[in-house]
């Protein structure tokens, strides 16, 4: 069976379009990067806007946004001036689940999600998945303020909503609390029945060593079944490296922290997710053209440090992408409507 991915484009830079991106920018991103000092200025983008009084000024985009306007911000260089946040102050750049205490450790099966946005709002958003899905909730927390949407947060370390146990350590240990979580949650959403379930995860074992493809494809096909809306936000490109200490040991030298894309490609979940599309009619979201958009991946892209560690976005970067996931989103029309 055929699965679609759908790759937003770059956004179109007209002056309505530019008028609310920079409106949104302003409120949400430049104003939660972190407060701290560089030693050169953040190399950005800036577009010219015209407010609603007729007065002009300019604005500077930054991360994913600022590939809208300068693709070239997405590229490896060892010229790229300041960056956030810090190379020290990145591997701290956390989504606010943790914070929160929303992550429901191994060995454990329950607790209550997390809601951001608007807890009164009357649509619904859920978010499902292990850390790498938790590292999404900066860029679908700005997307829930912004158009009123309920975020809810169903989010377990190490483990991937499916119906087949995986491995969880190199001791090749099966997690059964993992396949309990899953089970709840799957409940919980049957009776709550959000307008739209998201799902992601990073790469996973069964208990024979095969990669968990039909367990992701029997839990989102058993989703759909019972009624809801599923989409698959595919995994993030794993860079394999600590990028913050690359960053802090190579201050000069960028180009030393950018990976190969076809590398990165190797590595996480996205393997196990596409075999598992090709099982099933979920459609999927891919935004890799917004976090390793050149042959290489690179560790900064719009003056913003896209990795916290080796595999997860900092939360910083992960905001500047609420734009194209809109965008995705409502390409396939699974924003819900008001």
């Amino acid at each position: 069976m055929s699965w679609k991915v759908v790759r937003p484009r770059y956004m179109a830079l007209q002056a309505g379009a530019v008028g609310i991106l920079a409106s949104t920018v302003v409120g949400s991103v430049l104003l939660t990067a972190p407060s701290q000092a560089t030693a050169e200025p953040v190399k950005t983008a800036t577009v010219t806007v015209q407010d609603d009084d007729g007065s002009s000024r300019a604005v500077e985009l930054l991360g994913a946004e600022a590939l809208a306007v300068e693709p070239a911000l997405g590229i490896a260089s060892n010229f790229q001036g300041g960056h956030l946040p810090t190379a020290e102050d990145a591997a701290e750049d956390l989504s606010q689940v943790y914070a929160d205490d929303c992550m429901v450790r191994p060995g454990e099966a329950t607790r209550q999600p997390c809601v951001y946005g608007n807890p009164e709002a009357r649509r619904t958003i859920a978010l499902v998945g292990d850390s790498h899905a938790a590292h999404w909730v900066p860029a679908l927390q700005r997307l829930a303020q912004e158009e009123d949407v309920r975020l809810e947060v169903h989010a377990k370390s190490s483990c991937p909503l499916s119906t087949e146990a995986v491995w969880i350590d190199k001791r090749k240990t099966v997690d059964e609390a993992c396949l309990d979580w899953g089970r709840q949650v799957m409940d919980q959403l049957v009776q709550s029945q959000p307008d739209l379930v998201l799902v992601t995860n990073s790469g996973y074992q069964n208990g024979a060593g095969d990669p968990v493809s039909e367990g992701l494809s029997g839990a989102w096909t058993s989703m759909r079944d019972d009624g809801l809306d599923v989409a698959v936000l595919m995994d993030t490109p794993f860079m394999g490296i600590d990028v913050p200490g690359c960053l802090a040991r190579n201050p000069d030298a960028v180009t030393e922290c950018a990976v190969d894309h076809s590398v990165v490609d190797d590595r996480g979940g996205r393997a196990s997710q596409e075999a598992a599309l090709a099982m099933t009619d979920v459609p999927a979201i891919d935004l890799i053209d917004y976090i390793c958009p050149g042959d290489e991946c690179s560790p900064i892209v719009g003056g913003v440090v896209v990795y916290m560690d080796s595999n997860h976005l900092t939360a910083t970067y992960a905001t500047t992408l609420t734009p194209a996931l809109r965008e995705a989103l409502q390409e396939q029309e699974l924003l819900p409507s008001t």
